[in-house]
């Protein structure tokens, strides 16, 4: 995203309206809506991208058609869009993680402190992985001929 990107933090799903997004992310005219949609027995996310625009009387209007210049842009908020929803799904898993274990030992209080979850691991590697392919690959060092062993 460029220097305009602009990451609205709206409040999460808990106090959002129930039909509101959790998350809105713009870049310059585009914007991309992350919402928390409910099934049967769990949350999921999914999102809406658009291009808003003022027509001659001031009114605004969002539309979902693209010009060849702004499908880059597009296409980098899509992927910004993502890391969003991939980070909620992986808060709500934990979230349903803590309240499977909570039910299934109501009587043991007692957590250990140092068990990291598997999600937390699974998330970590993905926003490395991201990171990854967003930085630079440094350079290689140069490497130098061994030399041959002395003899004694």
């Amino acid at each position: 995203m460029s220097e305009h990107d602009k990451d609205d933090n709206q409040p999460d799903n808990e106090t959002a309206p129930n039909n509101g997004p959790v998350r809105t992310l713009r870049d310059g005219p585009l914007s991309s809506s992350v919402f928390m949609n409910k099934s049967e027995d769990k949350q999921f996310p999914t999102a809406t991208i658009s291009r808003n625009w003022q027509d001659q009387d001031g009114n605004w209007h969002s539309s979902n058609s693209f010009s060849e210049s702004q499908l880059k842009r597009v296409s980098d908020l899509a992927l910004n869009t993502r890391d969003v929803m991939v980070g909620l799904r992986h808060d709500q898993a934990l979230v349903n993680e803590v309240q499977e274990q909570a039910t299934a030992q109501p009587d043991n209080r007692e957590a250990e402190p140092d068990q990291t979850s598997s999600l937390d691991t699974e998330r970590q590697n993905y926003i490395a992985s991201r990171q990854a392919q967003t930085e630079p690959a440094p350079e290689q060092e140069k490497t130098q001929p061994r030399e041959a062993p002395r003899e004694h």
